[in-house]
């Protein structure tokens, strides 16, 4: 259960570093693309694992239909959250008017 704290802390500097740096250009910027790294790296080798072990004990109070049912759907909502936030540090790091 140390992953947990892991991946919460990560998610909350992340969180408050992006707050912090509301407002100013990014574009080309050394903290992004470390975020951008980690995003790329980090996240989804650890997002099934926190998925799955959020549904360890599930079996024991539903049927495992129910609980690989369960288990698709949060990994699918956290991904598309993952994707969500992705597409924030890229649309951040980006010019504006690279591409005609």
């Amino acid at each position: 259960h140390e992953w947990h704290k892991v991946l919460f802390f990560g998610a909350l500097v992340v969180a408050v570093l992006m707050v912090v740096d509301y407002g100013k250009a990014f574009e080309f910027s050394v903290p992004y693309l470390v975020c951008y790294n980690m995003l790329c790296l980090r996240v989804p080798d650890f997002l099934g694992h926190t998925v799955i072990s959020m549904f360890e004990g599930m079996h024991r109070y539903a049927s495992p239909a129910w609980v690989t049912t369960g288990i698709s759907f949060a990994y699918m909502v956290s991904m598309q959250v993952y994707l969500f936030v992705l597409q924030i540090v890229c649309t951040n790091m980006s010019s504006l008017h690279m591409f005609p």
